[in-house]
């Protein structure tokens, strides 16, 4: 089990939403907010100037993130809110949470990192949120859920904890000019999350860039892989 060593403190983390479309190309994280962090406060601004949120608006009728209405803005002191996407520090369980996302519990963060940190996942919505780690050149490390895994991987080839993973780019990619697919064993098992891919180029040209693979959730109908993302500035 790999650990994140530095911890970014973020000033913006991506509100992601994923319409349910189950074919291929269809089912896209689009970006449809911003929550932003000013002074220890985190407004939430809705991206409607983004084509990633007209689509998801008009096309897949997007209805805003719950209490927080699309036509009024801005939304002021929201981290209250979206802190509940986040395991209470209360459970007993909290270290065994804060491990399943490669945190050491010794480590200082704050709660709007964590969101990033996390992804913010919880069961059964659609939404995630994401730390597109924009601009950043120095070393980082993070976990991230691999996309597109039950398109193109062979459910039955093995897989294994701690292999090296290839992040290849894919320039002619019909969907995202940004795209990496994820190479592994000389199998496409995926690709990089389309938000983190920009970030992801420019490291793949600047710095020593190490993706390993770090869990693996089977059920009898999907399969979910999770990688370990290691950037190396000191080269």
């Amino acid at each position: 089990m790999k650990f994140i060593n530095n911890i970014i403190e973020p000033d913006i983390l991506y509100l992601v939403w994923q319409a349910g479309i189950s074919t291929p190309g269809e089912r896209t994280n689009r970006i449809v907010g911003e929550l932003i962090r000013n002074n220890d406060i985190v407004n939430l601004r809705y991206c409607v100037e983004r084509d990633s949120f007209k689509e998801a608006y008009y096309k897949y009728s997007f209805q805003g993130y719950m209490p927080y209405d699309i036509r009024k803005e801005p939304h002021l002191d929201v981290m209250e809110v979206f802190s509940r996407r986040l395991v209470s520090k209360k459970r007993s369980d909290y270290v065994k949470y804060l491990e399943s996302i490669r945190i050491n519990s010794n480590i200082a963060m704050s709660d709007f990192s964590l969101l990033g940190y996390s992804e913010g996942r919880v069961d059964g919505d659609r939404f995630s949120i994401i730390n597109p780690f924009t601009n950043i050149r120095k070393n980082v490390q993070f976990l991230t859920k691999v996309v597109g895994v039950n398109y193109v991987f062979n459910k039955r080839s093995p897989i294994y904890i701690d292999d090296i993973v290839i992040l290849k780019k894919e320039k002619e990619n019909a969907f995202d000019k940004n795209a990496l697919a994820i190479i592994y064993n000389g199998e496409k098992i995926g690709y990089i999350n389309r938000i983190l891919a920009p970030q992801l180029n420019m490291w793949l040209d600047e710095a020593k860039v190490q993706a390993t693979i770090e869990k693996v959730i089977k059920t009898d109908e999907s399969i979910k892989i999770y990688l370990y993302i290691d950037i190396n500035y000191n080269i």
